[in-house]
């Protein structure tokens, strides 16, 4: 973290990410990743990059008042960073008014601003299950308690969760793996593994859904008479704005950047959700164009010229605060 005091008046943060992915990269450009197996796939060194120009901006604005903060956030990828980082000591020695972020958004019209009022980016879990039953000949699947039906059936029951007589908003799950038994005929297996991400754009119906899916497990487990095990892991909060957000109207328009409104929040989720248990937050997309690869891909490549767009937006939300 860093802070700067140029005098009296608003607290104001803004934050980033620093964290990369285990993926090789695929760009042969020079300022390419030289780790083995690592890169920056998701944009969080442009996003780095922002936040720098932005305090380099603010050098030279003539700023007498307000208290600037940039927050350098590790562990984005694992929903795990923000969480600890909250309880840092330097937040209980300066009292944040409001903080602020931006994502990179690749195939959406670069250099434009995306933003909406109350969810802007869902909330998500990882459920992880174990199932153990018992294991047998193959030609003998009567003398077995196969976990695979349980499996299966365990997988269409929580896909059917996402159901409107009970959440309103957007909501979905997505099977990732079904893993059990070895490659052998032979053998009926013991145990089964199934993973499933529940989403959800409010932070209130992943919670229902996460309810709802250990009642499902618990019921597959005494009807099929096996033993199951539940995890939760990567667990994302919704991003809910403040109404602070409408301040990105103004800022895009001093900044002449383009903006848009948004009816309905982005289905990936995002840690910053955590810094509202401390401040107001606002959390906006910055369009990286049509052309750009997928956040994730091997061949994602942040693209530099959203580097000055980003930190005028950041600059002129600072400027507001300081009115």
């Amino acid at each position: 973290m860093a802070i700067k005091k140029y005098g009296p008046g608003p607290f104001i943060a803004f934050r980033t990410e620093l964290d990369g992915l285990p993926i090789q990269e695929a760009n042969q450009t020079i300022h390419a990743s030289q780790e083995a197996g690592k890169s920056h796939a998701c944009g969080h060194d442009g996003h780095m990059a922002i936040l720098l120009d932005l305090l380099r901006k603010t050098e030279n604005s003539g700023f007498d008042s307000g208290q600037l903060m940039l927050i350098f956030q590790p562990a984005e990828e694992t929903g795990l960073g923000a969480a600890r980082m909250i309880k840092h000591e330097v937040f209980k020695r300066n009292q944040v008014d409001f903080c602020y972020a931006l994502h990179n958004i690749p195939g959406l019209e670069k250099g434009v601003v995306f933003s909406k009022e109350g969810s802007f980016a869902c909330a998500s879990v990882g459920l992880h299950v174990e199932l153990n039953g018992k294991t047998a000949h193959a030609a003998h699947p009567e003398d077995a308690i196969n976990p695979i039906y349980a499996a299966m059936e365990l997988t269409k029951k929580i896909g059917g969760l996402p159901d409107s007589t009970s959440i309103e908003g957007f909501a979905l799950t997505t099977p990732i793996a079904l893993l059990s038994g070895d490659k052998n005929f032979g053998t009926s297996p013991e145990k089964a593994v199934v993973m499933i991400t529940l989403r959800a754009a409010s932070t209130d119906d992943l919670n229902w859904m996460m309810r709802e899916a250990e009642k499902i497990v618990h019921d597959i487990e005494k009807s099929h008479g096996i033993k199951a095990n539940i995890s939760f892991h990567e667990y994302f909060p919704a991003v809910e704005n403040s109404a602070h957000i409408l301040r990105i109207d103004e800022a895009c328009l001093q900044a002449k950047v383009p903006h848009q409104s948004l009816d309905v929040p982005f289905r990936w989720s995002e840690d910053f959700s955590q810094f509202s248990n401390l401040f107001p937050i606002a959390m906006f997309g910055l369009g990286a164009g049509s052309d750009c690869p997928p956040l994730h891909a091997s061949n994602y490549d942040f693209p530099d010229d959203l580097i000055d767009v980003g930190s005028s937006v950041f600059l002129e939300l600072f400027k507001q605060h300081m009115k």
